[in-house]
C-alpha cells in the first residue's frame, strides 16, 4: 500500500514519526515533502516545482491521509485533498477540528487519533500475517 501524508509544514515532526511507524509495517510513504526542512519559498517558480512534486506524490498514493487539526497556512493540504478526491483516492481525515473545508466531509474515513489511522492502514497486512502464522 502507498500512502501520502498531508499536513502543514509545521506538522512535519509528527508526520515523519507516523511515516516511520508505517514504513516499519511495510507501507510505502509517497510524501517526499517530509524531507523538506526549509520553509516554502517565496519564488513562484520554486513553489510551482514543489506543487508539481506534491501532486505527483499524491497521484502515486493509494490513500491520502490529511491532518486537519489546525486552520490552513498556505492551502497546500487543501489542494492535496482536492486532488485526492478528483483522482478517486481513498481519503482519511485526522482530527478534523477546523471544519473550514467542505471537501473533508467527502473523506472515506474520519479519525480522531493516529493509532486508529495506523491500525486502519496496516490492519489488513497484520491480519494476513496473523492468519499465516496461525496456519503453521
Amino acid at each position: 500500500m502507498k500512502v501520502y501524508l498531508s499536513g502543514r509544514m509545521s506538522d512535519g515532526p509528527v508526520l515523519r514519526d507516523v511515516a516511520r511507524r508505517l514504513r516499519a509495517e511495510g507501507v510505502t510513504i509517497t510524501s517526499s515533502w517530509l524531507r523538506q526542512r526549509a520553509a516554502t519559498p517565496d519564488s513562484t517558480s520554486a513553489c510551482a516545482r514543489i506543487g508539481l512534486r506534491d501532486l505527483s506524490d499524491v497521484k502515486a498514493a493509494d490513500v491520502v491521509v490529511a491532518l486537519m487539526d489546525r486552520p490552513a497556512h498556505n492551502g497546500g493540504r487543501e489542494g492535496e485533498i482536492g486532488a485526492a478526491l478528483a483522482w478517486g483516492k481513498k481519503l482519511f481525515v485526522v482530527k478534523n477540528v477546523c471544519q473550514r473545508n467542505v471537501f473533508t466531509a467527502l473523506a472515506t474515513q474520519h479519525f480522531t487519533e493516529w493509532e486508529s489511522v495506523i491500525a486502519a492502514l496496516t490492519g489488513e497486512r497484520t491480519d494476513a500475517r496473523r492468519r499465516t502464522t496461525a496456519a503453521r
